[in-house]
C-alpha cells in the first residue's frame, strides 16, 4: 500500500502567484487609463472649429468667435445690418400765413357789406360749396357810371344758378351787360324788366307760380327766370348762337331772320360770346 503524503507546496510558487495577479491589476489600470486618454483624444479632434466665410466666400477658422454658435457658417449675402439709432425731434406746426390761407380758398369772399332793398330780399348765408370757384367780378366803370350795379350778393346768387344748372357764367353776365347794362330795374320799351330783360307776359309762369310784373324788377328772381328760360333753350338747341339768338329774338323771330337763311348766329350773339370771353379772362386769367 501506497501511503498519502502531504506535500506542502513550495514558498516560490505562491510568490509567483501573487506577483502574477499584481501585474493584472496593473494591466487593468493601465488598460483604463489609456481608453480614457484615447475618449478624451477623439473628442478633441472631432470638435468642429468656428468658422466665418471671408470676402472672397473662402470659410476661415474664427479664432474669437465669442457668443457665437459652434459649426455655423453664415451667407455672405445675408450679412445683417445694423441701423443707425436717429432720435426723431418732435414736429412743430408752422403757423398758417395770410398767402397760405388764400391758397387753401379755392374763392373769393364775397363783399355783402351795405345792400339795400331790394337786395336785401334773399337768403345770404351760402355755405363753401356754393362758393366754390366763385370769384368777384368788377363790371365796366362806363356801366357804373349810368346806374349799374351788380353786387357780390347778385354774382354769387347768379354763379350758383348756372352751376347747378350747367350754363356758362361768364356768358351769362355778358348777357346782363348786353341787356340791361347791369341796371336791376331796367325796362325796355317792348315790355323786358330786370338784369335779364324778361318779358313777364311770355313768361308768367316762368318760377312755377303766377308772377306780377312788379316781381321780375327784383334782381334775384329775374336772374332766376332768364336762367331758367336759358335752359329750356339749350334743351331745345344745341349751340350758344342758337339760345342766345333765341332768347334776344324770340324762337319765331330767329327762324324768320338768320335761322331759315342758314346762320346759326346772329350780330347779338356775337357781342354776347365776345364779351364774355373777355369776362371769363377777367375772373379767371387768360
Amino acid at each position: 500500500m501506497y501511503r498519502e503524503v502531504n506535500r506542502k507546496p513550495k514558498k516560490s510558487n505562491r510568490k509567483n502567484a501573487q506577483y502574477r495577479r499584481i501585474g493584472i491589476i496593473i494591466a487593468l489600470i493601465a488598460v483604463v487609463i489609456f481608453v480614457i486618454a484615447a475618449v478624451r483624444s477623439c473628442g478633441a479632434d472631432t470638435e468642429t472649429p468656428n468658422t466665418e466665410v471671408s470676402e472672397n466666400g473662402a470659410y476661415t477658422e474664427n479664432e474669437n468667435n465669442a457668443g457665437s454658435t459652434e459649426g455655423e457658417i453664415t451667407d455672405p449675402t445675408e450679412t445683417e445690418t445694423t441701423e443707425p439709432l436717429t432720435t426723431e425731434e418732435p414736429a412743430t406746426e408752422t403757423p398758417a400765413t395770410e398767402a397760405d390761407t388764400e391758397e387753401s380758398v379755392n374763392h373769393d369772399i364775397p363783399d355783402l357789406s351795405g345792400l339795400e332793398y331790394p337786395f336785401t330780399t334773399m337768403s345770404l348765408d351760402w355755405g363753401e360749396d356754393t362758393l366754390e370757384g366763385w370769384y368777384h367780378y368788377d363790371i365796366p366803370d362806363e356801366y357804373v357810371q349810368t346806374g349799374g350795379y351788380f353786387p357780390d350778393a347778385v354774382q354769387v346768387y347768379t354763379y350758383a344758378l348756372c352751376t347747378q344748372n350747367d350754363i356758362d357764367y361768364p356768358m351769362v353776365l355778358a348777357l346782363v351787360e348786353v341787356e340791361s347794362g347791369y341796371k336791376y330795374d331796367a325796362v325796355s320799351r317792348n315790355g323786358a324788366v330786370g338784369y335779364m330783360q324778361v318779358v313777364p307776359s311770355l313768361h308768367p309762369e316762368r318760377l312755377g307760380n303766377p308772377l306780377s310784373d312788379e316781381a321780375f324788377i327784383n334782381p334775384y328772381l329775374n336772374i332766376d327766370a332768364g336762367i331758367d328760360y336759358l335752359v329750356e333753350l339749350f334743351g331745345r338747341f344745341s349751340s350758344e348762337e342758337e339760345v342766345l339768338t333765341a332768347y334776344h329774338y324770340g324762337v319765331t323771330g330767329a327762324y324768320r331772320d338768320y335761322w331759315n337763311k342758314g346762320e346759326a348766329g346772329s350780330p347779338y350773339s356775337d357781342e354776347v360770346l365776345e364779351i364774355a370771353e373777355r369776362i371769363r379772362t377777367e375772373i379767371y386769367g387768360g
